[in-house]
């Protein structure tokens, strides 16, 4: 007796098979900063690397947890700030530094 064959079916496209597929991230608003908020950052990431919480890889993730706490207590909007907002502002501000610092005065 021969062995059944199997037909091949396409898969639905509509319907997937992965549950990730069916749930959409949420996006975050775009944080605004505000320059008491930058310099609360600035100050902490620079008293972290004078304590040796700093790397050539960049600081302990333990750092970004109180860098959330300073954004917090210098922000004036009920908006909080988490650590990868605080993360993507400081990569900002040092990438913006580093091109003003090529610029002779």
């Amino acid at each position: 007796m021969p062995s059944p064959v199997k037909k091949h079916r396409p898969k639905d496209p509509k319907v997937p098979n992965d549950p990730g597929l069916l749930t959409k991230k949420k996006r975050k608003d775009k944080a605004r900063w505000v320059a008491a908020e930058e310099a609360a950052i600035i100050a902490t990431l620079l008293t972290q690397k004078a304590a040796g919480n700093a790397s050539e890889s960049g600081f302990k993730p333990s750092v970004w947890s109180l860098v959330v706490q300073a954004v917090a207590g210098a922000t004036t909007t009920g908006f909080k700030k988490d650590s990868l907002q605080c993360k993507t502002c400081y990569q900002w501000v040092s990438f913006f530094f580093s091109l003003l610092s090529f610029i002779p005065v």
